[in-house]
């Protein structure tokens, strides 16, 4: 789980190994799932984020995968968030 301790990561890094989440956009294309956030700003996005069953006292709560079964749930502040969607060049 120590890869999961931060979110701000530089967008280059990724979670699983890259052959791994390369299968998994693939497949996700190939299901006419999107693959990539666009259009509305980061605020827009965590609006809705935040209305998320998973959201305890304005903490995210993701489940991440620290390798092929085996989640873990990780908390996210919105700040975290915006520093994560910053240095991916995300819109404000």
């Amino acid at each position: 789980m120590a890869a999961y301790s931060r979110l701000i990561l530089p967008a280059s890094e990724v979670f699983l190994p890259k052959k791994t989440s390369d299968v998994t956009s693939m497949t996700f294309a190939c299901l006419g799932l999107p693959t990539h956030y666009q259009d509305a700003s980061i605020e827009d996005l965590l609006n809705v984020m935040l209305s998320d069953k998973k959201v305890r006292a304005g903490v995210l709560r993701f489940v991440l995968l620290d390798g092929i079964e085996n989640p873990v749930t990780l908390p996210i502040t919105p700040d975290e968030v915006r520093a994560c969607a910053d240095s991916m060049g995300m819109k404000r």
